[in-house]
């Protein structure tokens, strides 16, 4: 017991106990939550305003997809500069030679196509005599997907 809570009484020559109201922690409960509560609402008011583009987040793409950053202040933080640079590196990394083939199989051989399904060749990839012709030197990801069809038997797992 804290000395602020005893209340001595002298005529009687007993203490008496004085206990502080419960309104005043209720009355701050009370205020804390909503504080929280409306703080709570501005973080989400001001996400929503950004992820559906009512407010600009300061960087926009131009009408030939250059990163364009709108200026606030007159100097760039080095770290805004390298996400530029990085933003610009993979816009034109979409302009480099791609392949995605489809493989069909014919007197044994597999026989490879470019205009069925999702397939595709881009930015001077050629198919010439079942053989890929890539235009310019480089480091390529080659990559393969291998589908079977065919009727499954139930036999013992080894």
């Amino acid at each position: 017991m804290s000395t602020e809570n005893v209340l001595c009484d002298m005529e009687k020559g007993g203490i008496m106990i004085v206990r502080e109201s419960k309104q005043s922690r209720k009355r701050c409960c009370l205020w804390v939550s909503v504080c929280a509560f409306i703080l709570l609402g501005i973080a989400t008011a001001v996400l929503m305003l950004l992820h559906f583009k009512i407010i600009s987040q300061g960087v926009a793409l131009n009408q030939i997809g250059q990163l364009e950053v709108i200026h606030r202040s007159s100097t760039v933080r080095p770290e805004a500069e390298a996400l530029i640079q990085h933003s610009q590196v993979n816009m034109n990394s979409s302009s480099k030679p791609a392949a995605h083939l489809i493989a069909n199989e014919k007197d044994g051989n597999l026989h490879w196509s470019a205009d069925t399904d999702h397939a595709f060749l881009k930015n001077g990839m050629e198919l010439k005599n079942n053989k890929l012709v890539i235009p310019s030197s480089g480091l390529y990801f080659v990559y393969t997907q291998v589908v079977f069809k065919g009727i499954c038997f139930k036999l013992p797992k080894y």
